[in-house]
């Protein structure tokens, strides 16, 4: 579970991750970025929404278009 801290769905949302579950007391937590490529781009969600979040590894892509 993560708890929305800020953000946008632009430039990614900040969130405080409970990898045991919900929880705010006690219990282990760490700090993350969150993007969320379902929501509308001039959406956003407010601070202190919970929702479920998933670790992805994306590979970093560059290149051009010749």
């Amino acid at each position: 579970m993560c708890k929305v801290t800020g953000g946008s769905s632009q430039s990614g949302y900040s969130v405080t991750v409970y990898p045991n579950g919900r929880s705010e007391t006690g219990g282990a937590s760490y700090s993350s970025t969150l993007f969320v490529p379902d929501i509308a781009l001039d959406s956003d969600l407010p601070s202190g929404t919970w929702i479920i979040g998933h670790k992805a590894l994306l590979p970093a892509t560059g290149g051009n278009d010749e």
